[in-house]
């Protein structure tokens, strides 16, 4: 594989739970309040940032509305502004990482797979996800596999040039932490970066 595009999407939901935290599958489906979504093409729940550019108001306005709901029913909010690094060939996802919802995993994640190497540049394994990058000879190889199957069967491996990842990391990168930037302007608070919030 000779190309690969890596972009950070903005997770979102069509509802906002007010149940309990602990709640029956029935009181998950019933305890919510309609979420509208930014009128902005989705891919599978995920919002790519490189479609966001110029739209960003729209974006404000879900953001507000999460933070009303969640004052509302005095919720913890916190799952709501999460993130998630990709990368996607041919349209379809490769990676999507489905631990990192932060920006602070994101820029982790970003500064291992843009060093030189060579040799295994990052490795994260939690509940039944391993990822691993290593970097020679100028490409950057990426397998996922389930750490507890019976047999270790890497499910994807990709390779690519290391160069044409770093470059897109880069942009990509600047434009979120742009959005993040205007959006922690408008409310106030960075809802992004980590994971601190109160309702």
């Amino acid at each position: 594989m000779e190309t690969i595009t890596v972009d950070v999407c903005y997770v979102i939901h069509s509802g906002f739970y007010f149940g309990p935290e602990e709640g029956t599958l029935e009181q998950w489906q019933k305890l919510r309040e309609p979420l509208a979504a930014p009128n902005i093409p989705l891919q599978d729940g995920f919002l790519l940032s490189g479609n966001v550019v110029g739209r960003e108001k729209e974006l404000i306005e879900y953001y507000g509305n999460i933070l009303k709901l969640s004052r509302k029913h005095n919720k913890n909010p916190e799952n709501y502004f999460w993130l998630r690094p990709v990368l996607f060939k041919e349209g379809e996802w490769a990676f999507t990482f489905p631990w990192y919802d932060t920006l602070r995993e994101v820029d982790n994640l970003f500064s291992n797979l843009q060093a030189k190497g060579p040799g295994e540049v990052f490795g994260d394994e939690d509940q039944g996800w391993c990822f691993e990058a290593y970097v020679e000879g100028g490409r950057l190889y990426l397998r996922e596999s389930n750490p507890d199957a019976e047999e270790r069967d890497y499910e994807l491996v990709v390779s690519v040039p290391h160069s044409m990842v770093i470059g897109q990391m880069s942009q990509v990168l600047s434009r979120v932490k742009h959005q993040i930037g205007l959006f922690t302007e408008r409310f106030g608070a960075d809802y992004w970066s980590k994971l601190r919030l109160k309702p």
